[in-house]
């Protein structure tokens, strides 16, 4: 198989393995948040005294409507770290892997039956045709995985779903 034909599905296994890096060198989820007085902080488990991932700090004023102020402070950061802990990084991984699996790409195709061109290789799965592989390139599953990426360097163009 060419390069050309791995080359999507290298650059996507490559980003789920840096992924993967980062979260087994954090510290393991899930985690939670607290407000410590003034503080809104994220806290990793396991700690014996807890362990403060982030903290953002907002005026609360004292008084009775301190509670409501403290309520309409944007916690939109700290909701998504706790959401995104280093487990659930890894279980994504793990199912982006499956995804690949999938979708094997292979160099034995046959001319699409239908629409423009053709390419040198196809998805087994999604560009089976009566059990043959036409040539359609990367299929929409796997240039949607590696849209994920889109912002990182080596992802190419040609690859937008």
């Amino acid at each position: 198989m060419s390069g050309l034909v791995t080359a999507l599905t290298t650059f996507v296994r490559a980003r789920i393995e840096e992924d993967e890096t980062v979260a087994r060198q954090a510290t393991p989820g899930p985690w939670h948040q607290r407000w410590e007085g003034q503080e809104l902080q994220v806290y990793a488990p396991g700690q014996a005294y807890p362990y403060s991932v982030a903290t953002w700090t907002y005026l609360i004023h004292t008084g009775p409507r301190a509670e409501e102020e403290r309520a309409t402070c944007n916690t939109s950061n700290s909701d998504h770290i706790t959401r995104h802990h280093p487990l659930r990084v890894l279980r994504e991984a793990q199912m982006k892997r499956a995804i690949l699996a999938a979708h094997p790409i292979t160099d034995h195709v046959i001319p699409p039956g239908y629409g423009p061109g053709g390419e040198p290789f196809g998805c087994k799965v999604c560009h089976d045709w009566d059990g043959a592989t036409e040539g359609r390139g990367y299929c929409v599953t796997l240039r949607l995985l590696a849209g994920m990426y889109v912002d990182h360097p080596d992802y190419e163009e040609a690859w937008r779903p």
